[in-house]
């Protein structure tokens, strides 16, 4: 138990002394001041040079844009309603192409369509009763 206790001091006056000198080699990173730095951390103050010039690079960066939608009718607008009928046997399919061509299998039902106005969506819906589909609106 001693032991331990020793070695886990002897780390933590380690990664203390280590810490000051990075500290020391940051502050002489700030200032240009290389020649403390490169003695104690060599590779925190290391120069690269090629064709007698420092090679930098400066890059700008900008916050993207952000669009606050504060009009709730283009938050409505920007919603779709999409109908699908349960199952998604092949036969079915073919049933419901016959109402909708672009019908197709999407997991464990079939996606009819995406309509932008809720309107659309459930005149489709009462296309597919007639037929003696069950379907229903999904709104994304």
């Amino acid at each position: 138990m001693t032991f331990t206790y020793y070695k886990y001091s002897l780390l933590l006056l380690g990664s203390v002394f280590l810490t000051g000198n990075l500290s020391i080699s940051v502050n002489a990173l700030e200032n240009n001041n290389f020649s403390t730095a490169t003695s104690s951390v060599p590779y925190l103050a290391q120069e690269i040079k090629s064709n007698n010039k420092t090679d930098s690079r400066e890059y700008t960066y900008k916050a993207p844009d952000s669009k606050i939608i504060s009009n709730t009718k283009q938050l409505i607008e920007a919603q779709g309603y999409r109908v699908e009928v349960f199952g998604s046997e092949q036969v079915l399919l073919q049933q419901v192409k016959d109402i909708e061509p672009s019908a197709f299998i999407k997991g464990d039902t079939i996606q009819v369509g995406i309509f932008s106005q809720q309107a659309n969506a459930e005149n489709m819906v009462r296309k597919l009763a007639v037929k003696g589909f069950w379907a229903r609106i999904k709104v994304q």
